[in-house]
């Protein structure tokens, strides 16, 4: 197999979350799909015969350097839509979901879009406001299967990765 130098992405990446663009970002976008598989072992073998899936869960993580209500809201999961006038109010009991848009670089110079229909924040980060750093706000999202978006068997998707 040849090696193609026009496949290794390099480039900064942006997050927008229910349509609000996140603003600088302090090392970026990353996504994780963590699995759970079942071993199946026969009693006429040694050793694992198949492997079952039976759990996948997706998370997306950054870094917002942006220290604005809007992303305090998304950091603490408080409240959708804009933040009323100048406050926000804390102490919400209410999970709100979101719909992420990432976009970066793609091979050969192209951009990346990853769309993910259903997020729920669900990080413990803390904003910290300290002298000599800037107020960055950690924000976590788990990402959540959409039934009205299936792939060919009927099956409920997180979303959809496109290059162009």
């Amino acid at each position: 197999m040849a090696d193609t130098d026009t496949n290794v992405i390099v480039g900064r990446s942006w997050i927008s979350v229910d349509g609000v663009d996140a603003g600088h970002l302090q090392e970026g976008v990353s996504l994780r799909m963590a699995r759970d598989y079942y071993d199946v072992e026969g009693q006429h073998r040694v050793g694992v015969i198949k492997k079952v899936k039976t759990s996948e869960r997706l998370f997306v993580s950054t870094t917002v350097q942006e220290a604005t209500l809007r992303q305090i809201q998304n950091l603490w999961d408080q409240g959708s839509g804009a933040p009323n006038g100048t406050g926000l109010l804390l102490g919400s009991p209410n999970e709100y979901e979101h719909t992420l848009i990432i976009t970066g670089s793609a091979p050969a110079g192209g951009t990346r879009t990853i769309t993910i229909h259903r997020a729920v924040s669900i990080n413990e980060g803390a904003m910290v406001m300290a002298k000599d750093a800037e107020a960055a706000i950690p924000l976590e999202f788990e990402c959540l299967k959409d039934i009205s978006h299936l792939d060919a068997n009927s099956e409920p998707l997180f979303g959809k990765i496109i290059d162009s």
